[in-house]
């Protein structure tokens, strides 16, 4: 206060003395005698520092282009996505030493404290799970540290990673070639942050290893630009360029992978349910629905598969399938041999057709 108080003291025996009962500021005294003034001494009061608002300011990633919010009051927990920006302010009761206060973490590594007399902050970036708590110390120095540090800790919540859907009512078709080679796929994925990119991934192998044909895998990129959360789109013609182009007896796998536009922590993946085409002449569309569990129910499918016998000493296993007997109504027909037709187009062409599931040419 800068306010000078003199006080006139009694000699007893060459002595003086003067006693303090409460001091509610800080002060200095001297003594003054014949004259002569003694050496100035200093006695510091103050209380112990409190923290009496915090704030806290979350600056999301930039890939998100969420805005930065302030969080106000003492907080228990704090949490961000990863690669959050935070910066802790305060205000404290009374001043602060610049070089004694500081934020332990939960490795016990210390962060020092930036502090413009009783005000300070931090700064971090959320990474891990963490615990953080402030100990700050008056400006007086030792002696005069906060009695209660303030703490919270640290959570990191994931960023999911984006859906995707064929939209589309079978994942199991059966098509000829020249619908394969025009056939148009529609999609739609989504993300809480936006989508930046949807990949249509293709192998085409063969519905049997005899056809000798090699496996072949592809894809077919989209990038989204700008990356938007709710994202649609259409796969069309991609294999109408195909070399060599789809034949009968091939089988296309699709499935759509949708990523995130996360720069932070690496773009997360998304992946569709698959989409199974099996490529068919228009004479064996029925026999490949049937054999392939793609219409009705195989006439083979209640066969037994079992393994050969390596020794031929062994009498192999026998299987045996019965079927239901079959009431037959008996008719006598009086025909002449002579009078029998040749056998007509339809009877060649059921021949043929037979032929070709044989294998015979």
């Amino acid at each position: 206060t800068k306010q000078t108080v003199s006080t006139t003291l009694t000699l007893r025996e060459q002595q003086a003395g003067f006693d303090l009962a409460q001091a509610g500021e800080s002060f200095s005294y001297e003594f003054e005698y014949g004259g002569r003034r003694s050496r100035a001494h200093r006695v510091m009061v103050d209380d112990l520092p409190e923290v009496s608002a915090i704030n806290y300011e979350l600056a999301p990633p930039a890939y998100t282009g969420q805005p930065a919010r302030t969080l106000t009051g003492r907080l228990p927990r704090v949490a961000g996505l990863a690669g959050t920006a935070a910066l802790v302010s305060f205000a404290a009761t009374t001043d602060l030493h610049p070089e004694l206060c500081y934020v332990e973490w939960a490795d016990g590594s210390k962060q020092a404290l930036a502090v413009s007399g009783r005000f300070g902050h931090f700064s971090f970036t959320l990474a891990k799970p963490d615990r953080a708590v402030i100990r700050i110390t008056g400006a007086l120095g030792k002696g005069f540290e906060m009695e209660r540090p303030v703490s919270f800790e640290l959570a990191v919540q994931r960023d999911e990673p984006p859906t995707v859907r064929v939209l589309l009512k079978n994942r199991q078709l059966v098509v000829l070639a020249e619908e394969a080679a025009n056939f148009a796929m529609d999609w739609v994925a989504e993300d809480d942050y936006g989508v930046a990119e949807v990949n249509l991934d293709y192998r085409i192998d063969t519905v049997d290893a005899l056809l000798g044909r090699p496996t072949r895998e592809g894809a077919v990129p989209r990038r989204i630009e700008p990356a938007r959360d709710l994202a649609k789109g259409r796969f069309a013609e991609m294999f109408k360029t195909l070399s060599p182009p789809l034949q009968p007896g091939d089988r296309v796998t699709l499935v759509l992978t949708a990523r995130d536009n996360n720069s932070e922590t690496g773009p997360g993946v998304g992946k569709s349910l698959p989409v199974e085409i099996v490529v068919v002449r228009p004479d064996l569309s029925g026999f490949v629905e049937q054999q392939f569990g793609f219409g009705a129910a195989s006439l083979l499918g209640g066969l037994a598969k079992v393994k050969r016998a390596t020794d031929l000493l062994v009498e192999p296993e026998k299987t045996v399938r019965t079927e239901k007997k079959l009431a037959v109504d008996k008719q006598t027909l009086k025909v002449r041999a002579g009078q029998e037709p040749w056998p007509g187009s339809g009877a060649d062409a059921v021949a043929d057709y037979f032929n070709l599931l044989s294998g015979a040419k």
